[in-house]
């Protein structure tokens, strides 16, 4: 596979990412959390997420670099930060983890970058 095959085929597998992360953060279910005072109110918790990619010398990880969709991640590797969706960690947990299954399966398991890692990943606020 020639370079600009290649190119097509991560920017491709980054558009079908994306559009399994925003169907799977539409359907998922929100947890919300009830304050006393505030029974009448309840509201989603609230928390990040993140796309881990390892080890960030990949040709997928180096793509994503110059495209301007990841970052160095302090746990090592890169991470794409999941900005979408206001502060809800449902939604932004699950785009992650669709968003890295999809990853999974038209980058790495295609053979088109064998050797990457790539999780989804997050922390309540």
């Amino acid at each position: 596979m020639n370079k600009k095959e290649l190119v097509s085929a991560f920017k491709s597998a980054v558009h079908k990412a994306d559009v399994a992360g925003m169907k799977a953060a539409e359907k998922c279910t929100l947890q919300m959390l009830l304050v006393k005072g505030y029974e009448n109110d309840p509201f989603p918790i609230c928390g990040f997420a993140w796309v881990n990619f390892k080890p960030a010398t990949t040709r997928f990880v180096r793509f994503m670099k110059k495209e301007g969709l990841v970052n160095k991640a302090y746990e090592g590797g890169a991470n794409l930060w999941v900005s979408k969706f206001g502060q809800s960690y449902d939604k932004k947990l699950a785009y992650a983890h669709a968003y890295a299954n999809t990853i999974q399966n038209e980058i790495v398991l295609s053979g088109l970058d064998p050797s990457l890692n790539v999780y989804g990943s997050g922390r309540l606020d």
